[in-house]
């Protein structure tokens, strides 16, 4: 499907094995914009349209430095000037990007970010840039790419209890490594028996910016249909999909798997869970693009009922976008949430690239849901990052400790 979606996309070739395709929609971060912001004015404009533009101000939301505030203000007086509507302090760029009426199966979509990626879930070709590459696009109306090589994943059975989208990305960094599916276009087939939900599937892609993909996507099915209706009224027909020549295949049975954790230094140092229960937390956080949806506040909402944050435990959890955390609060998650010691921050990046609301310290250890565990990437550069899905989360909440989560269900 990807090299199909690139080929309704063609614009003609560029340099070598480039060619130039016209993107739908182009995602910018106000950090990515700011950047541009000099010489978008002095060329008085742009050749993408407003409605194939999404500019979110969303690492900087609020601002905690006078520097990001004048970043912010800048990126502000540039859309009043050239007549763009950002969305403020509305959510991660991400998660807006799934929520947005225009992310479709079948389309090509740009970011200067890389997690850009995470809705390929979608079923659409949506892959991440410098944002040297998404100002060319946004000046002459094309992107160069390269026709990638193409891998077809396969996830069967069942998702066991405790077991969610961050563990199945986390098993394939465990099978193939940093650098098998680097440069690579990845195809996902959910042949499960009960289906992997929407969000589970947002995480997968989401992760796959670390491992250097040039993209991915879940072929569309039934649960994308059912996504897109409850998101816009009415599911559009999915587009055809034509066969494929892969390179490779993969195979993963989603039955074999248990809570993984990402041990620090690298989304790739691959454990099992109960291989390090029991080792004490300073911080957990719930949250970021690759989780914070509602179905992860209900999974946390569900262990954390009825339970007390363990004594000392920096326990932070914030929604993705305005829309999950009005819809979690709808449903009583965040005030079982808050009940249990949880501190809810606004709509946002929040502590993900140590940006505000729960930086680390100097030796702290953190268990987290996010996508990078490098050193500095939440704070101190001594601070340890286990990546976990969040249902584990939720349990190291309750007791200040890394926990397997089957044990709390």
């Amino acid at each position: 499907m990807l090299t199909e979606i690139l080929k309704r996309h063609d614009a003609g070739p560029a340099a070598g094995a480039y060619r130039w395709y016209a993107p739908d929609l182009a995602l910018l971060p106000e950090y990515a914009l700011a950047l541009m912001e000099d010489d978008i004015r002095r060329r008085g404009g742009i050749a993408l349209s407003a409605d194939r533009l999404l500019i979110a101000a969303d690492h900087f939301a609020p601002p905690a430095t006078i520097e990001r505030a004048a970043m912010l203000r800048m990126v502000q007086d540039l859309c009043a000037t050239m007549g763009w509507e950002p969305r403020l302090f509305e959510g991660i760029c991400h998660q807006l990007l799934t929520e947005d009426a225009r992310t479709l199966p079948g389309t090509l979509i740009i970011g200067s970010d890389s997690h850009t990626v995470t809705a390929g879930a979608l079923g659409c070709f949506a892959a991440g840039f410098g944002s040297t590459d998404v100002y060319g696009a946004l000046i002459t109306g094309k992107i160069a790419l390269r026709a990638p090589r193409l891998i077809r994943i396969v996830i069967a059975g069942s998702l066991p209890p405790g077991v969610m989208g961050k563990d199945v990305i986390l098993e394939l960094f465990r099978r193939c490594g940093a650098e098998k599916l680097n440069g690579a276009g990845i195809e996902f087939i959910d042949e499960t028996r009960s289906r992997i939900c929407q969000s589970d599937r947002f995480a997968i892609c989401n992760l796959i910016a670390e491992c250097g993909a040039e993209a991915a996507l879940f072929l569309p099915d039934d649960v994308t249909e059912a996504f897109l209706a409850e998101r816009d009224g009415n599911a559009p027909p999915l587009p055809g999909i034509a066969e494929e020549s892969y390179d490779e295949e993969i195979v993963i049975d989603a039955e074999a798997l248990e809570p993984l954790v990402a041990l620090p230094g690298s989304p790739f140092r691959v454990a099992a869970l109960r291989a390090y229960e029991g080792l004490p937390l300073h911080q957990v956080f719930l949250g970021s693009c690759a989780a914070g949806r509602l179905e992860d506040f209900a999974v946390a909402a569900a262990i954390l009922d009825g339970r007390r944050v363990a004594p000392g435990l920096k326990a932070i959890a914030i929604p993705a976008s305005a829309k999950v955390y009005l819809a979690a609060l709808e449903a009583g998650y965040i005030a079982t949430l808050v009940a249990a010691g949880v501190c809810i921050g606004n709509p946002s990046c929040g502590p993900c690239g140590a940006i505000d609301k729960g930086v680390l310290a100097p030796g702290e250890r953190c268990a987290a849901t996010i996508n990078r565990n490098y050193e500095g990437r939440m704070g101190a550069p001594d601070a340890e990052i286990y990546l976990v899905n969040a249902a584990a989360a939720a349990a190291a909440m309750a007791t200040g400790k890394l926990t397997d989560p089957r044990k709390l269900l």
